[in-house]
């Protein structure tokens, strides 16, 4: 047997195991992942929404959650919006307070910007800047400078495209939740 066809049978063995074993790890990781990532989405709705006690879905088509106090009262409204940043997909938790009609909280929950400049759309500093917007003009961010108006905030420096990213997919989806009937 020719050396070649030995050699082309061990790489197609070596190919057909690594694939074997890469999909049976597969089918064990991904229900330990899906169960994170629901618990980081139930986490996320009790952060955006600092009053809730407890949630339930009103829209399973938009993913709306309607958080209620202890006593049963409505305090808002949480949701998923998501949209391409500078690396790719950024996805963001965003709560509304039904009475105060502004932002009650922000969370990032996924985004791949680049680490030390777009990441920092991850901080504190950065996401709390959303809270108490009030939900009647879109968000603007500006540069270099301190916000003067109630619906500007500060653009992260080094990372403007990532900036404008989170504020075009926060107002696009709070536009698109404002317009559902409940």
């Amino acid at each position: 047997m020719p050396h070649f066809i030995r050699v082309a049978g061990v790489l197609m063995g070596i190919g057909f195991f690594s694939a074997f074993f890469l999909s049976l790890m597969a089918d064990y990781a991904y229900p330990l992942i899906e169960k994170n990532r629901e618990a980081r989405l139930r986490k996320s709705i009790y952060t955006v929404l600092p009053e809730t006690k407890t949630y339930h879905l009103v829209n399973n088509e938009n993913n709306i959650y309607k958080g209620l106090n202890k006593d049963s009262i409505g305090t808002g409204y949480a949701f998923v919006a998501e949209g391409g940043g500078y690396q790719g997909i950024i996805k963001i938790m965003i709560g509304i307070d039904i009475l105060k009609k502004k932002i009650s909280g922000l969370k990032i929950l996924e985004n791949v910007e680049t680490p030390g400049l777009g990441s920092k759309i991850s901080s504190d500093k950065f996401q709390n800047q959303f809270i108490g917007k009030l939900l009647n003009k879109p968000i603007e961010y500006i540069l270099n400078k301190n916000p003067q108006a109630p619906f500007e905030i500060q653009a992260i420096t080094g990372a403007t495209i990532s900036t404008r990213a989170v504020v075009n997919i926060v107002n696009k989806r709070i536009q698109e939740v404002k317009s559902i009937p409940e």
